[in-house]
């Protein structure tokens, strides 16, 4: 399914840098809205799609896609005390079709590297959505991320229809080269954002 027309407004956040907000909608999903900060003083751009969802039991999936343009790049990602190459650290019948990320994603390619992050959707897809093959290969041809927020096409351990308000956070960043603890930083960085918090003279 498209969507339907999007209108984009353009705000300037003074000093900091500027936002750009572009609303929308489609089939089952009545309001989407995407809003995409860059920081002047700052390599990193923050995306923030917020989505209305209509709930239904037939079977369907949601994504949103990050196409970024890295040929035969090397994925390397985070997993629970750990940082996985996908293109060689998968065992023979290890799932290929998604990916549980913890906090990052690296993307290296060429003379660059792109780092992506998000604390609300750590299920991914590279190269392509999950189509339910089944993969036995996995060749990494392109610099696709699929963040995989929704689907039905099973439920016996959750809801079997998914709707209402929800925000999906995402973080870009780049770099000359891969550097895995660079990455780690800007991941855990992402998930846990300084609080700032008023404090009266004295009380300190």
């Amino acid at each position: 399914s498209s969507p339907e027309k999007a209108t984009l407004r353009r705000i300037r956040l003074g000093e900091l840098g500027e936002r750009m907000i572009v609303e929308t909608s489609g089939t089952q999903t009545p309001s989407l809205v995407c809003e995409i900060t860059v920081w002047n003083d700052l390599p990193r751009v923050d995306v923030v799609n917020r989505l209305t969802k209509t709930e239904t039991y037939d079977k369907e999936a949601v994504y949103f896609a990050f196409p970024f343009a890295a040929a035969d790049p090397t994925f390397r990602y985070e997993c629970p005390a750990g940082i996985v190459n996908a293109n060689t650290d998968m065992l023979p019948g290890a799932c290929l079709d998604w990916f549980a990320v913890q906090h990052f994603v690296e993307i290296e390619s060429g003379d660059a590297a792109i780092t992506w992050s998000t604390p609300d959707a750590p299920l991914v897809c590279f190269q392509d959505i999950n189509r339910g093959k089944w993969l036995h290969k996995l060749p990494m041809k392109n610099g696709h991320i699929y963040a995989y927020v929704m689907n039905n096409y099973w439920h016996t351990n959750y809801k079997a229809g998914q709707g209402g308000e929800h925000v999906f956070r995402f973080s870009i960043t780049s770099r000359a080269k891969a550097d895995n603890p660079a990455s780690a930083r800007f991941g855990w960085a992402a998930s846990n954002p300084l609080l700032a918090v008023p404090v009266e003279a004295g009380n300190a």
